[in-house]
């Protein structure tokens, strides 16, 4: 958006980045959602953003999030949403989500 580049932070250890450093990277106000596959969730354009002006994207590794890992991002305030049925490779999932948010901002402010 604005021909800035998106800020990308990887990270090994999801608790400790959701406990120490979630809120130093994006308000609470921000909609926070992570991808998974699976053709039960919503998509990000079902989502009301209703005043967003940002989106936090959570991508994990191929295959998936683990159970766990996606109750901790539930209770953290994101969102689960679908990025179809089939698991990506990490960097493609990075690629679509970031170019779904940033369209999907800029759908709302159309």
């Amino acid at each position: 958006e604005g021909g800035r580049v998106p800020k990308v932070v990887v990270r090994k250890r999801l608790k400790n980045f959701l406990t120490d450093e979630l809120d130093k990277h994006t308000p609470r106000e921000a909609l926070r959602v992570v991808g998974h596959p699976g053709s039960d969730l919503r998509r990000l354009s079902q989502i009301d953003l209703g005043d967003v002006k940002r989106i936090l994207v959570a991508i994990g590794p191929e295959g998936g999030w683990m159970d766990r890992e996606m109750s901790m991002l539930k209770s953290f305030g994101f969102q689960h949403i679908s990025l179809g049925q089939r698991a990506l490779r990490t960097e493609v999932a990075c690629a679509a989500l970031v170019t779904l948010a940033h369209d999907r901002l800029a759908s709302e402010r159309a």
